[in-house]
């Protein structure tokens, strides 16, 4: 409404200042209207404000087409770019005690309900539905102790550098004990202050040093050598502690391909960081015996995480939740008064019941005669046949709702011909079929979440059934989830003009350019006058900062973390060519070892400002984003310094092209 009153003021001015200027250059034809800027007739001056009113709706909407262009390329481009992000948690597989002899895969997209409940508005039998976001392997095993501790070691030929050692003990839940060959990786999940997790996730993956397999002194197994001693002998030292949500196929959302990686990675990060806070312990191989170990041998060593770290802090058999699932939408029956239908997800009225992405439309007629249309701004407009070609389109508006006092997202079909223009003429009597994913709104954020802690997450304490969220699996062999942390609020797209252009411009590679401009005299032999750069704007150290900060912000919510993401504290950004040599198990086929240039680009940020906004996690997303600039044949290697600290002291992350490392 701010925007309209702006257009009817400057239209009341219009009419009042420069209508008397008008009269006054032709009195003979608009004498009367140099009134000025008061009248005491009171029909006259509702006349005036009307006429001003219905030309500002007027110039609203024709300015509103623009949007709707930047709308239509987005939808195009990156589709779940214009869509609310929906609630997401943390969810455990209930495996039960002792009933369970093999592993059992619960598939990515299985879909889980909670119980019915009454939400704050008396609506009776509500009930949200989710669908998990990786795959899980339940393994018939449970984690007995967790222990992060200094020197003295219990584990014989430490590497030299270990500081502390991170140690987890497996137990075997099979009442018979049977050799385990299969069992390539254990998925565990970091619980807990997100504070905490995230000072312990950058310990492993930045002090790593190895990680080994062992069984207990007195537990002889057929991988092991005899035990003389108190300490625990390594039987495998091939051990690999893997990140988990960095591929393709971890996405939080339904990824599209024309998306680059990079960028559902910076989404998913600045929507739930937890999504990250797993991790893959791999390469176990054949074992056999009642239970082992699996230690991590660390550089560094965190006393404050020694008292924090115990069984409660790794969880088994998780997943994140996305509050997604198919759902078809209440028929629409075609008429000619209208040019656009809203619509309607659930039959049954209910009202939290949002559309997130149309997925197939079709209309049915009365011979029972199926036809599927596709979509207008897509590349399948050759695919369809038969008489005139029919597209659907789609308009997506954010309403204000008095009766639950929140805003929800509205969403209305078109069925248009090649040149946009409606056909409705050769559907008589059609009923349009809408098949859509979509979400219940903030409703889940609603949900009864009993026993948590401020963080979203249950305590060590807190394991009274009754107080938990619990969520239903109708299909699979098991049955029931429980939810590890509070299901967020649904993230809503700013749909400002200004923002739209942002999330134009994050998809060109050109909008950051981390190439400095010396280098770029040195490629093409060109020399820059003072106050001037090379490729256009963005190519001194401050452009190049405040290019990557606008990119950040178009992501960040300043609510996953409970505050706005510290991006002043990105302080430098730098680049220099590199060349390393490739070998040929690095590259795909039909392409020669050998050396390669690149990319090596410098970070600098201000570490103390991070805290509690997971700096490690944030540069290793990073990471992947910057990968997009390497070229053919080339990579791209990221370095993160700290500012007010000594050189050589950082990050470093291995050389990667695109989504491959090298």
């Amino acid at each position: 409404m701010q925007h309209l009153m702006d257009y009817y003021n400057n239209e009341l001015l219009y009419l009042r200042k420069l209508g008397e200027s008008f009269s006054k250059q032709y009195p003979g034809v608009a004498a009367r209207l140099g009134n000025g800027a008061v009248t005491e007739d009171p029909h006259l001056e509702r006349l005036i404000q009307s006429a001003a009113f219905l030309t500002a709706r007027v110039r609203q909407e024709m300015d509103d087409q623009f949007p709707q262009v930047v709308r239509s390329m987005l939808e195009l481009l990156a589709p779940n770019s214009l869509t609310s992000t929906p609630s997401i948690a943390i969810a455990q597989v209930d495996s039960g005690a002792g009933a369970q002899s093999k592993m059992v895969m619960v598939p990515r997209s299985s879909r889980l309900s909670t119980r019915t409940f009454q939400d704050a508005q008396d609506h009776p039998n509500q009930e949200c539905q989710f669908q998990t976001c990786y795959p899980v392997e339940v393994w018939p095993i449970r984690l007995v102790e967790a222990d992060l501790s200094g020197p003295p070691f219990r584990i014989a030929d430490v590497p030299g550098g270990t500081k502390s050692i991170l140690t987890l003990r497996f137990a075997w839940t099979t009442k018979k004990q049977l050799p385990v060959s299969g069992m390539e990786r254990i998925r565990c999940y970091l619980a807990g202050d997100l504070g905490q997790v995230e000072s312990l996730y950058e310990l492993i993956f930045a002090h790593a040093i190895e990680s080994s397999l062992s069984l207990p002194p007195d537990r002889g197994g057929k991988n092991t050598a005899p035990v003389t001693s108190s300490y625990e002998q390594p039987a495998n030292r091939s051990l690999r502690i893997s990140p988990v949500g960095f591929d393709a196929a971890d996405t939080l959302r339904p990824r599209s391909a024309r998306v680059p990686l990079g960028h559902e990675l910076l989404s998913d990060f600045f929507t739930f960081p937890r999504k990250f806070m797993f991790f893959d312990i791999e390469g176990l191989g054949e074992m056999s015996g009642p239970e082992f170990s699996v230690s991590v041998c660390l550089s560094d060593r965190r006393p404050e995480l020694e008292v924090f770290v115990n069984a409660q802090t790794f969880q088994l058999n998780c997943t994140p939740v996305i509050n997604l699932f198919p759902q078809r939408a209440q028929p629409i029956r075609l008429s000619h008064e209208k040019h656009e239908f809203p619509i309607i997800p659930d039959e049954t009225g209910r009202r939290d019941i949002e559309v997130f992405s149309i997925d197939k439309v079709s209309t049915i007629a009365g011979d029972g005669h199926v036809r599927e249309f596709a979509k207008l701004y897509s590349l399948q407009h050759s695919v369809t046949r038969g008489g005139q070609p029919l597209f659907w389109t789609s308009r997506r508006e954010q309403r204000w709702e008095d009766k639950s006092k929140e805003v929800k997202d509205s969403c209305y079909l078109s069925l248009v011909n090649a040149a946009f223009e409606e056909e409705l003429g050769n559907l008589p009597d059609s009923a349009v079929l809408v098949d859509t994913t979509c979400t219940n709104g903030m409703l889940p954020a609603k949900l009864p979440f009993g026993g948590a802690t401020e963080a979203g997450e249950f305590s060590a304490d807190s394991t009274a059934a009754e107080e938990r969220l619990w969520f239903h699996c109708e299909k699979g062999v098991f049955k029931r989830f429980r939810c590890l942390t509070r299901p967020t609020p649904i993230r809503r797209v700013d749909m400002d003009h200004s923002h739209l252009w942002q999330l134009v411009s994050n998809l060109s590679l050109n909008h950051l350019s981390i190439v400095a401009p010396e280098m770029e005299q040195k490629r093409f032999g060109t020399k820059s006058s003072p106050g001037s750069s090379v490729g256009g704007s963005g190519d001194t150290k401050t452009d190049r900062v405040a290019a990557l900060h606008e990119v950040l912000s178009v992501y960040d919510s300043g609510v996953s973390f409970g505050k706005p993401f510290p991006l002043e504290a990105i302080v430098d950004l730098s680049s220099n060519r590199s060349a390393r040599r490739v070998s040929q198990k690095q590259l795909p086929l039909r392409i020669h070892a050998g050396f390669y240039r690149g990319v090596s680009i410098q970070l600098t940020v201000q570490r103390e400002r991070f805290v509690g906004h997971c700096l490690y996690l944030f540069a290793s997303v990073l990471d992947r984003y910057f990968a997009l600039y390497s070229s053919l044949n080339s990579f791209t290697q990221l370095t993160v310094q700290f500012e007010h600290e000594y050189e050589g002291r950082g990050w470093s992350w291995p050389a990667r092209s695109g989504e491959r490392l090298v």
